[in-house]
Formats: structure tokens, sequence, C-alpha cells
């Protein structure tokens, strides 16, 4: 459930994923839902994919490495 700082952005961004549900007290209901969704578990399988052949490392060295550059030159 989010309460605070980061945590409603967050669950924003989870909702239009369509990986989650956010409601006050009815937040064991809507998980129970949102763990027993074949349709959820799919949608998740589907955005873990989108991970698959990156390498988040190496990526985000190289993007601070050409920051570095540009602001060198």
């Amino acid at each position: 459930m989010p309460m605070a700082f980061d945590q409603p952005d967050n669950a924003a961004r989870l909702v239009r994923l369509g990986v989650a549900r956010f409601s006050g007290g009815r937040v064991a209901r809507h998980l129970a839902a949102l763990l027993g969704s074949n349709e959820v578990a799919q949608r998740c399988a589907d955005l873990a994919r989108r991970f698959d052949n990156g390498d988040p490392l190496r990526a985000t060295c190289d993007l601070i490495e050409a920051c570095g550059r540009s602001r060198a030159g």
C-alpha cells in the first residue's frame, strides 16, 4: 500500500503497467486477485522479457562514461 515518499508514484506506474491495483483497505483482496490472475502473470512475464537480452550494468556504465566525455569536451 503506497503511503509516502515515492511510493504513490511507483504505485501509479505499476497500475499503468497493468500489474497492480491499489485501493485503501481492500489491499489484501486485490493482492489475492492479482496473485491468482493468469492475465497479470502473463503481463509480468511479458514485461520481464523486456530485460532478458540486455546488460543493464554495462548500459549504465556506458551512459555515465558518455556523460563524462561530453562534459570534458
